[in-house]
This record gives structure tokens, C-alpha cells and sequence, in this order.
């Protein structure tokens, strides 16, 4: 009975950190919906050692991708003729990264990015919705035959990619996440 419940314990001390291990992820999301990523996290895309990541750590710039394309598109037929156009809006966040220090305040532990504010910039010089709309309008209102019309918005989100450079070459922090706007 001892060599069976030996035996168990032996078999429970294997087992429960296979059962508990998963993929390691390259960041953590904070309750803010901030990121997080460590210097061990950095060391390891860069597979630096302590002193290579003293050396370089100045060298650090961290990117996400966080923009977005939204284009809305108006299609309308009358008399026959097709008239269409798109607007499109280009949606971008800024990102602050925040060093996080050790308790004595002289290395780098880590970093925090903050998403800024959602920033917009809609091309209306290269516009053809007002026109294509306004086109199809002036048709019906001068007696064309209304074939229909409408309008549907396409957005296009981009990957989000994470990123960290140190000047000669980019590693991607993966997976890759940029939290909702």
C-alpha cells in the first residue's frame, strides 16, 4: 500500500506541471486593456542575456499596428446607368509606452502600452460618393427610371500587430492583439 500511494505522489508531481503548462505569450492584457510585456519576454525574442539587454535596452522602440480603413460605398441605378462611389476614413491610435522599473527604481522590468485616442482622416479631395450619389439623384429627379440604390460600409481592421525593434532588425510579440477601440 505504501509503494501504491509512493507511487501516486511520483506520478502527481509529473503530471501536474505537464497538465498545467501552455503556450507562453509574449505580453499579458492588464485589466485596463493596456499590454504588458516583460524584459524577459524582450530578452527572449532577442535571445539576450542580462548583460546584452543592459547594454541595448536604450535601443527599444515598440510599435502596434492599430489602424483600421472604413470605407462606405454607394451604388445606385437609374435609366440603366450604374453610378458609384466610396468614401474612405482612416482610423489610427496612438501608443505610449511606459517603462515599468524594479523596486529600486534602476531597471527595466518591463513595459505598459496605453492606446491613445482614435484619430480619423477622411479623404473627401479623392471622394467619388457625393458625386456618384448626387449624380443618381439628379436622374431620378429629372424622371429617369429608379433602378435602386444604397450604401454598405466595409471596415477593415488591421492585424495588430506588436512589435519591438532595436534598431536592426523587427520581431513580432505574438500573439497579436490590439484591445477594442
Amino acid at each position: 500500500m505504501k509503494k501504491i500511494i509512493l507511487g501516486l505522489v511520483a506520478a502527481t508531481a509529473v503530471a501536474a506541471p505537464l497538465a498545467m503548462s501552455a503556450p507562453a505569450n509574449a505580453y499579458t492584457v492588464n485589466t485596463d486593456s493596456s499590454l504588458h510585456v516583460t524584459k524577459g519576454e524582450v530578452q527572449t525574442a532577442f535571445k539576450w542575456n542580462n548583460p546584452t539587454f543592459d547594454q541595448k535596452v536604450g535601443s527599444l522602440k515598440f510599435n502596434v499596428d492599430a489602424t483600421a480603413t472604413q470605407t462606405q460605398h454607394f451604388e445606385g441605378t437609374c435609366s440603366g446607368t450604374t453610378y458609384t462611389g466610396d468614401l474612405v476614413t482612416t482610423i489610427t491610435r496612438t501608443t505610449d509606452w511606459t517603462p515599468t522599473l524594479s523596486d529600486n527604481t534602476k531597471q527595466i522590468t518591463g513595459w505598459d502600452l496605453n492606446l491613445g485616442p482614435a484619430t480619423s482622416s477622411t479623404d473627401y479631395a479623392h471622394s467619388t460618393l457625393d458625386r456618384a450619389r448626387n449624380q443618381y439623384t439628379m436622374c431620378k429627379l429629372l424622371g429617369g427610371t429608379d433602378g435602386g440604390s444604397g450604401y454598405s460600409l466595409v471596415k477593415t481592421d488591421a492585424p495588430g500587430t506588436l512589435t519591438v525593434t532595436d534598431g536592426t532588425r523587427v520581431l513580432p510579440l505574438t500573439p497579436d492583439p490590439v484591445p477594442a477601440a
